[in-house]
């Protein structure tokens, strides 16, 4: 009988959880490197035979969630869609990255077609680099 603390090393008892994904994601924001990451988890719980997940773990995770944004593109877009029955106004121009996700996003509904005719040339822009 294999050891419980040594469980987390064989293949099928190996998986990043939610709250260490959620955890993970925050300190790579602060700029940190998974190694390193890795290591402060091997800190925490007293050595790497202790860690459930090992560095490869950590990519995959990561990659996994990459992947899932390119469904968020799609589901932002039929969100737009959505919207266009309420609003006959409503118009939108994407563009799309090689990995499909949202490059440029233009949209203009009923509201701010008002507030242009209003004020006239009035814009707001957001920006988000990811």
């Amino acid at each position: 009988m294999l050891d419980a603390r040594f469980r987390g090393l064989m293949w099928s008892h190996r998986s990043v959880k939610e709250g260490d994904l959620h955890q993970i994601n925050s300190i790579r924001k602060d700029g940190l490197r998974v190694p390193t990451i890795f290591h402060a988890f091997s800190n925490q719980s007293r050595g790497c035979e202790t860690v459930w997940f090992e560095i490869k773990d950590n990519y995959n995770a990561i990659e996994k969630q990459r992947r899932a944004s390119a469904i968020d593109a799609e589901t932002t877009l039929k969100f737009l869609s959505g919207l266009r029955s309420n609003d006959y106004e409503m118009f939108w121009k994407h563009s799309l990255d090689g990995e499909k996700r949202l490059q440029n996003l233009f949209w203009h509904d009923g509201t701010s077609h008002y507030n242009c005719s209003v004020f006239g040339d009035v814009w707001g822009l957001m920006q988000r680099t990811v």
